[in-house]
C-alpha cells in the first residue's frame, strides 16, 4: 500500500510538469493497475502489486518452464531444446502455408511428441 501512495505522490508532483497528455495518459495508466491489483501483476516480497505486462509474465513463465525441464505451449524450437534438449527424430512437412515439425523425444513406445508450426511449439502427444 505505500508504494501505491508513493505513485501517488510522484504522480502530483510530476503532473504540472508534464505538458505532454502521453506522458499523464501512463502515468494514470500505471497507477490505475497498481491500484486495481486484481491478480494480473507480479507481487514483491512486501505483498505491494507490480503491474506485469502480459508479454513480461508469458517471458517469465517460459523462463520458469525451462528451469523446471518443462514445455509449454507457445514456446520457440529454441527454447524448447534449452528445456529437454535435442530431440531423437524431426520430421518435417513443408507447404506453401509454411514447415510443420514434429518432434520426438524416447523410445517408440514411450516418446513424447511435440508438434511445431512455423519455429513455434502448438501442441504436444504423449
Amino acid at each position: 500500500m505505500r508504494k501505491t501512495w508513493l505513485w501517488i505522490m510522484v504522480c502530483i508532483l510530476l503532473l504540472p510538469m508534464a505538458g505532454c497528455g502521453l506522458f499523464w495518459t501512463g502515468v494514470f495508466v500505471k497507477l490505475a493497475r497498481t491500484v486495481r491489483a486484481d491478480g494480473q501483476g507480479i507481487w514483491n516480497s512486501d505483498a505491494d502489486p507490480i503491474p506485469c505486462d502480459p508479454e513480461v509474465q508469458e517471458a517469465i513463465n517460459v523462463q520458469e518452464a525451462i528451469a523446471n525441464k518443462q514445455v509449454m505451449l507457445g514456446m520457440t524450437a529454441d527454447q524448447v531444446r534449452e528445456s529437454w534438449g535435442e530431440p531423437d527424430d524431426i520430421n518435417r512437412t513443408t507447404t506453401r502455408w509454411g514447415t510443420s515439425e514434429q518432434w520426438v523425444y524416447g523410445p517408440s513406445l514411450e516418446a513424447m511428441y511435440l508438434y511445431f508450426d512455423d519455429g513455434v511449439l502448438t501442441s504436444v502427444q504423449e
